[in-house]
């Protein structure tokens, strides 16, 4: 395998493009890249790269030989056989090469290295599909390995991720959260392999994978050229610049609910549950997507008088207009005699539905944490709620500026800041469920319940009320009606039903660059109701017997939040882009976080090697580490080294296109400027020959 530093310095691995997409039209050594489109006419015009930034480029564009090949797993071998095949570690859709190829990265975790996250990042972010495939591995690999190529870490047995124009997209599949064994496993250090094994449910996980990729990942040709419009657009329009990066992680989980379908009465009046458990959730499901700010603020004052501070921000919603399908029990209520005589001799059932929904975020470690809000508050019944949470956050950028524009580049530019307000707006339709907010009940866990309360309310469901404190009346023996009315529950109790929430947590220590795992959880109690009509002379006694309940677990996902990430820096995130030569940038090598490391030009790949933040001190910090900065070693060379404020080779200003370094030689020359020259990146006096146009475009990177 070529090292990463030559790949990047080899003109001739890369095929770039300025356009929206390039198609990769055949296989290379059993490596899958886009199906071509059939003419030359159909590719969508350029974007000119040097009057556009990185976010607007087309990033669909890497090396095959540079991705690492894995041994597939027992999974992976059962995903193929239900439809894909495999080749050289990547998965392919059968039928292929054609218009509606797939483009499927396969990574084995248990395989996977941490020198192999730049090759797959860039992959990933090329619009590729990526399965990471945990099934051989644990929980806590598969986390470092989504940190370390999508930014945000999940703990899951197989994932799949994609950077779907610009937001990124993880699509979670899940164990059956409710077995014994999983049960058991939830701690954050689950051997996936031996869960898998004692489960007998590995090949329950392929179906999901093959639904996920044909139905949201599908990267046909109909689909590219959307997404290559969608690009070309992103170009065209003004984004304001905003410290805020999120990502959507969807959730799903396949779900049964078996409940007894009846009581037996016993001679002294006592029931118990009587027949076989029945699943009443047939095809029961839950797809919830989970919306995850991470935000940084600086100080600053916005036009109304708030005031921004300088703080790393956390925020996780469901929300009302993107939550996912949501929680679907059953299609309808089943509500029948389980047993009849008579008119006035019967026992009777309804369910399945909903007697609580359950959700909660929750740190792992909440002592470098603070929660600010969460919403919704306490809500009643029948009582529409709309709550909108808004925090007041400081960019450091002057009010106006667009993503993809010229970043700061000079001192009173890196000064400036404007505030701005980011909100989450959630609303809560009335319907029988209370919503109760139990959030301070353990310290940082945000938690909702959405409550029909069920021991208080019961006897307001019947279709009779009796009197006094019993849920029990009398009817006449004609009487037809069941025990409970089927009008009391709406669709939302079992049909479906998708929360709205929020909460926002701030780091204590603005400076704090460690990980924070959060617990993500999501929860149903099912409940069914059996009643009963006995004969009584001229009336017929009737009550409600009883309930009986499941409980199902629908998200317990563990996130992990990496404070260090480029987005919580203070500075303006840029990149170095020269304006001579197509798709160079200034980057570290390998992204070494060492004092010295190298710094060198490469194809623009988006990676955090290439991003820097301009500091009031005129220092280009690098964000491969929270104290790097851009420095001249020799005219010949540069690096990342401690960012001191006393060192003229780590200063840096503009003039025009022309990035100027304040170093000085031994000889005393100074106004050295940053050069390509052969090739090559170093610094030339002004009587020396080299290309010499630079841009620091502004980029919102996670």
């Amino acid at each position: 395998m070529k090292t990463m530093k030559a790949l990047a310095q080899s003109k001739s691995k890369l095929n770039t493009l300025k356009a929206g997409l390039l198609m990769i039209p055949c296989l290379q050594a059993g490596l899958l890249g886009y199906s071509g489109y059939a003419g030359a006419a159909q590719v969508p015009a350029p974007i000119d790269i040097q009057n556009v930034g990185l976010e607007n480029q087309a990033l669909n564009v890497y090396d095959n030989q540079s991705l690492p090949d894995y041994t597939p797993t027992a999974f992976a071998v059962e995903l193929q056989q239900s439809g894909y095949s495999k080749l050289a570690g990547n998965l392919q859709k059968q039928n292929t090469p054609d218009a509606t190829a797939w483009n499927v990265v396969y990574v084995n975790v248990a395989q996977w290295r941490k020198a192999d996250a730049p090759a797959l990042r860039k992959a990933y972010e090329a619009g590729a599909v990526l399965l990471l495939d945990a099934t051989e591995s644990t929980s806590k690999k598969m986390s470092a390995a989504s940190t370390a190529i999508g930014g945000l870490g999940l703990e899951t047995p197989v994932l799949v991720m994609r950077y779907d124009h610009g937001k990124p997209d993880y699509r979670n599949i899940a164990l059956d959260l409710n077995t014994p064994d999983a049960k058991a496993n939830q701690t954050g250090s689950a051997n996936y392999s031996e869960l898998l094994t004692r489960a007998a449910n590995r090949s329950s996980l392929t179906g999901p994978v093959s639904a996920i990729l044909d139905t949201h990942f599908s990267v046909g040709k109909d689909a590219d050229e959307t997404r290559a419009a969608q690009i070309q657009a992103q170009a065209q329009a003004a984004t304001p610049y905003a410290p805020i990066y999120t990502y959507y992680i969807t959730t799903t989980t396949a779900f049964d609910c078996p409940l007894y379908e009846g009581v037996k009465l016993k001679a002294d009046g006592s029931w118990n549950w009587k027949g076989s458990k029945i699943n009443r959730c047939y095809n029961g499901y839950s797809e919830l997507v989970w919306t995850v700010d991470l935000m940084r603020s600086v100080p600053a004052v916005a036009a109304d008088g708030s005031s921004a501070i300088d703080a790393k921000y956390v925020r996780i919603s469901i929300l009302n207009n993107a939550g996912g399908s949501g929680i679907h029990l059953a299609n309808w209520l089943a509500h029948y005699y389980t047993w009849k005589q008579s008119n006035a001799q019967w026992d009777d059932y309804i369910g399945p539905f909903a007697n609580k929904y359950r959700f909660s975020v929750s740190p792992t470690n909440y002592s470098d944490l603070t929660l600010i809000t969460h919403s919704p508050a306490q809500t009643n019944p029948q009582v529409t709620v709309e709550v909108t949470d808004s925090i007041t956050i400081g960019v450091g950028a002057s009010a106006g500026a667009e993503m993809d524009g010229s970043g700061p580049k000079a001192g009173t530019e890196v000064s400036a800041s404007f505030a701005m307000t980011t909100s989450r707006t959630t609303t809560m339709a009335g319907s029988e469920y209370m919503v109760r907010n139990n959030t301070g009940a353990t310290p940082g866990k945000a938690e909702w319940v959405w409550d029909r309360n069920y021991d208080t309310s019961l006897c307001d469901w019947a279709s009779h009320h009796g009197t006094g404190s019993q849920c029990w009346f009398p009817a006449p023996v004609w009487d037809s009606s069941h025990i409970m009315n089927a009008a009391m529950f709406t669709p939302i109790a079992y049909s479906n039903f998708t929360p709205a929430f929020s909460v926002l947590y701030k780091t204590q220590d603005v400076n704090f660059t460690g990980n924070r795992n959060f617990q993500i959880s999501a929860g149903v109690d099912i409940r069914g109701i059996a009643g009963s009509a006995r004969y009584g002379a001229l009336w017929q006694t009737r009550a409600v017997d009883g309930y009986n309940q499941v409980s199902r677990t629908l998200t317990n996902q563990t996130i992990a939040v990496d404070f260090s990430r480029p987005v919580y820096y203070p500075e303006v995130n840029v990149i170095l882009q020269s304006l001579n030569e197509s798709n160079s940038c200034i980057g570290v090598y390998n992204a070494n976080t060492a004092d010295g490391a190298d710094v060198i030009k490469s194809a623009c790949t988006s990676g955090k090697s290439q991003f820097w933040g301009l500091n009031s001190s005129e220092q280009y910090v690098s964000r491969v580490y929270p104290d790097r900065c851009l420095t001249v070693k020799n005219p010949t060379a540069l690096i990342v080294s401690t960012c001191q404020t006393t060192d003229l080779g780590t200063k840096w200003y503009w003039n025009g296109n022309t990035l100027m370094s304040r170093y000085v030689d031994a000889q005393g020359h100074r106004d050295y400027r940053l050069a390509i020259v052969n090739g090559d990146l170093q610094l030339i006096r002004e009587d020396q020959l080299g290309s010499t146009d630079w841009n620091n475009y502004m980029v919102n990177p996670n």
